[in-house]
């Protein structure tokens, strides 16, 4: 993929699709770890501007309304209970948080089929093809043989992404 990135980069001399995707997959990455570690590894008071820049910054960070309510609630709850008495103790209960919001799904994935057909629906920018990819290396790590099809192919790149994250 990396030559196959030069190369479309080098054509015109604008940057390619593989380039321009991975900046704004890196942004994401850096706006829930730079943003919201960085809001509460300052030395801050916790009041209400502090809960409401941290529910900022996880909203920015794509981390979904629905979730991040969860969070903040959580969050609220705790620091008006005078649980968390600084910004490391919220840093340190949202990360268990969050660890306790996905835990549940985390299973083993036993493989029955040979081959494995595995379909991915959701809605538009839920993280089916991050997904996918990060499924297609953790199979290959364990020995297994993947082959990927992008089913989304009306959306413009879906086919190189996929490649990208796989």
């Amino acid at each position: 993929m990396a030559l196959f990135r030069k190369a479309a980069d080098d054509r015109s001399g604008k940057p390619g699709v593989f380039t321009r995707l991975g900046e704004r997959l890196a942004a994401t990455r850096r706006a829930l770890g730079a943003n919201v570690g960085g809001l509460l590894r300052r030395k801050r008071i916790l009041d209400a501007a502090l809960l409401e820049d941290l529910e900022t910054a996880l909203i920015t960070a794509d981390l979904g309304a629905d979730t991040t309510s969860t969070v903040m609630a959580e969050i609220t709850r705790r620091v008006s209970r005078k649980e968390l008495g600084d910004t490391e103790a919220v840093y340190a209960a949202l990360r268990a948080i969050l660890y306790e919001i996905v835990k549940p799904c985390e299973q083993p994935w036993p493989i029955t089929h040979r081959p494995e057909i595995v379909l991915m629906i959701g809605v538009n920018g839920a993280g089916k093809t991050t997904t996918i990819g990060k499924l297609a290396v953790r199979l290959r790590a364990e020995g297994r043989s993947v082959l990927l099809a992008a089913g989304d192919t009306f959306r413009a790149a879906a086919i190189e992404q996929l490649g990208e994250w796989a």
